[in-house]
């Protein structure tokens, strides 16, 4: 078993240089970005990114509510051409206007929801020049005003507090055709003592993540009772993995929206920790079930050590396999645009040039049984390669659904359906994994009819 805690070991360390890279807020830079025209108006995204409102109430004597989430202003400033103010007078209190909304759900396209027009504005009822969104939830709005005719608008540094969780989208609007050309920097930085918390889209998973942990707990049982630990060292560990991160999941979902009374370092703690957790666990699953199928594909009793899979070739693959899919799961949760598109490229790939190894030794391994009289294991290898080409094939298509469901998702409008491809993918994982205990306990209750008597069997 020493190339087992060799994995474990390297795994570990692997997972502690994640935690301590995720540990810190998401940052967002503008470094003289143009407003471009939407419509009537000129607008920036400045960012977006599921927030978890977490409340903590002090103890007495203080009695205070201390919200955790918000975000953070720093130097944010407007810069407009030199000529745009100059036919404004020295003493103009307002030259120009600049608004920027704080939003959970896009009401609508930009130009649909500023009244930068007077037939916009007699039509609704708005103030012309402002942001006008009545259908929205949870909007702020801080206004910058340029005064004189100064170039520059500095917005004061200040925090903007989220009472309520949700997906939310920053952005930089203004109506005034004088400030075509305006520029912004600064840097926002998006305080969440969720910060690598499952997103939004997973809060309605609680009941399934129960069902799926009961699910485990049968496996486990069964894998005991039918001493499937001895026909393959990987299958406890992977179910034991799968149980534990449903376990995790349905305690962070049961405290989504917590109000925690008491200290907020121990409730930063604890939030980052059951996070790292869930999905640690859940990477670890899913190296170990496609480690456990090529133990499978390989034969030899299906063991990770005795079946000549100790080699650096497998351990290479375990450990890039984990990376991957854990720095891919982190990205999920956090808010990078560019890893939630190239990571699940990476790790298709991965799957790809695992799935042709898969078949490589499935076939080395069916030739030889394909020659014999009795032929019920070649049997079961050709239901299982079946099972395989399936499961691979919707693979393929739910990624690509998924992939287009991502980028066509810019602002994570539709962040309340994602939750069906969670549940999709872990139903798939977990009826590959039902096919290997099938292929395990098949091998098995063969090998003790083999080892009874001919007038027993």
């Amino acid at each position: 078993m020493g190339c087992m805690s060799s994995i474990s070991m390297l795994l570990t360390l692997i997972l502690l240089g994640a935690a301590v890279s995720s540990a810190e807020e998401p940052i967002y830079v503008y470094n003289q970005q143009p407003l471009s025209r939407a419509g009537d108006a000129f607008v920036l995204s400045g960012g977006s990114g599921a927030i978890i409102a977490v409340k903590m109430i002090l103890p007495q004597p203080f009695a205070l509510i201390d919200i955790l989430s918000y975000i953070i202003f720093e130097n944010v400033t407007f810069s407009r051409d030199v000529t745009a103010g100059d036919d404004y007078a020295k003493d103009e209190p307002c030259s120009g206007l600049v608004e920027v909304v704080i939003i959970e759900v896009i009401a609508g396209r930009e130009q649909n929801v500023t009244c930068c027009t007077p037939d916009v504005s007699k039509f609704h009822g708005c103030e012309i020049g402002q942001v006008y969104m009545p259908s929205a939830k949870n909007l702020q709005v801080i206004r910058v005003h340029f005064r004189a005719n100064s170039a520059y608008a500095r917005m004061k540094n200040r925090r903007a507090y989220f009472n309520e969780t949700g997906i939310y989208n920053l952005f930089f609007v203004s109506c005034d055709p004088a400030l075509k050309g305006l520029k912004v920097s600064g840097k926002t930085i998006w305080k969440n003592e969720c910060d690598v918390c499952l997103p939004g889209e997973v809060h309605s998973l609680r009941y399934f993540s129960v069902f799926m942990m009961i699910a485990y707990i049968f496996l486990f049982f069964v894998s005991n009772i039918c001493e499937l630990q001895f026909q393959s060292d990987l299958i406890v560990p992977t179910v034991l993995s799968g149980l534990l991160g449903m376990i995790a999941w349905e305690k962070l979902c049961k405290n989504f929206d917590a109000t925690v009374y008491g200290s907020k370092n121990n409730l930063k703690t604890w939030i980052l920790s059951i996070s790292w957790l869930t999905v640690v666990l859940a990477s670890i699953r899913k190296t170990l079930l496609r480690l456990l199928i090529l133990s499978i594909a390989k034969g030899s009793r299906f063991s990770l050590v005795r079946s000549g899979l100790a080699g650096f070739a497998v351990m290479f693959f375990g450990v890039i396999y984990f990376s991957f899919y854990m720095w891919m799961e982190m990205a999920e949760y956090e808010r990078s645009p560019y890893d939630n598109v190239f990571l699940p490229y990476v790790v298709l790939i991965l799957d790809l040039g695992l799935s042709l190894w898969i078949y490589k030794s499935l076939r080395n391994t069916m030739d030889p049984l394909q020659r014999r009289i009795n032929n019920v294991q070649g049997d079961i290898y050709c239901k299982f390669l079946l099972v395989l080409a399936v499961t691979f094939v919707a693979h393929v298509v739910l990624w690509c659904i998924e992939l287009r469901f991502k980028v066509g998702d810019r602002f994570k409008e539709k962040w309340q359906y994602a939750w069906v491809f969670h549940v999709l993918w872990e139903i798939g994982g977990f009826g590959v994994l039902i096919c290997c205990f099938w292929v395990l306990m098949e091998h098995h209750l063969e090998s003790r009819e083999i080892e009874l008597p001919v007038h027993q069997q």
